[in-house]
């Protein structure tokens, strides 16, 4: 049952070209970045925007490596003695990891895949919004999505659950919030990449 099951991971599908030499592939995409809230008053969900590259392998096997921005706010709340306020914070993503290509017949390539890497979030708070240092936190990712070769051209979607650890320790602490450290954010996304050789 486990060979099967590996079998299907790692060999390539019938009547599909096998990758026979390393290739490299990269292209923008776009899509959302879905949260929990972190106790930040109801964090809002955000467009993402970012860039991917692959060095595709024999076997199935790719080595990726992604860059992301999402352009997060969270809805307005009182500070003590400041009254209302807007918290808003970027957040850029740098994350590294590997993707397995399953074997299935079809012109789909659907793939699941690890990855890690840090995320860095820039907050500052609106209305005459006061100075918050910029913080940086580990990212843990997993994901799964297809791709549609096309040439040179390949389309791809992903949909990646990526788990920020003690995500904006500073910052809750310097507003007064509480709650758990962990930033659970779901992203979809849809891209482009071009073969580069």
């Amino acid at each position: 049952m486990l060979a099967a099951a590996a079998a299907a991971v790692l060999l390539p599908a019938p009547g599909r070209a096998q990758i026979l030499r390393p290739t490299l592939e990269a292209g923008p995409y776009a899509g959302g970045f879905f949260t929990s809230d972190l106790e930040l008053q109801d964090l809002r969900d955000a467009p993402l925007y970012g860039a991917r590259a692959a060095l595709r392998l024999p076997a199935g096997l790719a080595v990726e490596g992604q860059v992301g921005w999402a352009p997060l706010e969270s809805s307005v709340f009182d500070l003590p003695g400041d009254g209302e306020r807007r918290f808003d914070v970027s957040v850029f993503l740098w994350e590294a990891g590997l993707a397995w290509t399953f074997g299935v017949p079809g012109p789909l390539d659907p793939f699941v895949g690890i990855s890690a890497g840090t995320a860095r979030f820039d907050p500052e708070l609106g209305v005459g919004g006061s100075e918050l240092d910029d913080e940086s936190a580990l990212v843990g990712s997993a994901g799964i999505g297809a791709r549609l070769a096309l040439g040179g051209l390949t389309l791809r979607a992903d949909l990646r659950e990526h788990l920020i650890f003690e995500a904006l320790e500073d910052t809750r602490e310097a507003l007064g919030l509480e709650g758990g450290d962990t930033l659970t954010a779901l992203e979809g996304s849809a891209g482009l990449a071009f073969r580069l050789f």
